[in-house]
């Protein structure tokens, strides 16, 4: 079995020496950076074969610990990990559970738009006074060049908090503009 691993991981010269390296926690390095390698080939491809995480792919590159996952905000950090996978309560996730086809997902304050994930973070109106508060974090040069990869914090860390506040905001607007429509 730790035989089968080591060759599945390219060290098999290792198995066949006998040696590891005698620095402390060298062979521990060594083997995390190999089963990384291993994982991130088998990550990317899977995640390419899910439609939902359509907007993950276009920032996620690396499997890593993303920063925002750090943040004490328990309930923004589970409110930007649902925009970034897909699960979200917008209308081009919530229309597939209603079987509504994906053309007539349209944002509900006539935008004309795609409610996905992107108009709602970079283009809905409902929401632009709150995104000017991160767009004046960031600078407006900075938000037009990288926009959605700053809004599903990719980017810098420094800019969690602001979007975090961002989407709680916008998807308490978005609920309390709805429910008045019903």
């Amino acid at each position: 079995m730790t035989k089968s691993l080591i060759q599945q991981l390219h060290l098999g010269d290792y198995w066949d020496a006998q040696i590891v390296p005698a620095a402390k926690d060298a062979w521990s390095k060594i083997v995390c950076e190999k089963i990384q390698q291993r994982e991130q080939g088998r990550w990317r491809p899977s995640m390419s074969q899910r439609p939902k995480l359509r907007t993950y792919r276009r920032v996620k590159h690396n499997l890593v610990l993303e920063n925002y996952l750090k943040s004490n905000d328990t309930a923004g950090r589970r409110a930007l990990a649902r925009i970034r996978s897909g699960t979200s309560e917008l209308r081009i996730e919530s229309g597939r559970h209603n079987g509504e086809e994906v053309k007539d997902r349209m944002c509900w304050f006539g935008c004309g738009q795609l409610e996905d994930e992107t108009h709602f973070l970079l283009d809905c109106y409902m929401y632009s006074d709150f995104r000017q508060d991160v767009i004046v974090e960031v600078g407006a040069d900075g938000f037009q060049q990288k926009g959605l990869n700053i809004m599903l914090c990719s980017d810098s860390e420094e800019l969690i908090a602001p979007v975090i506040t961002f989407i709680k905001r916008s998807l308490a607007r978005r609920r309390r503009v709805l429910q008045l429509r019903s």
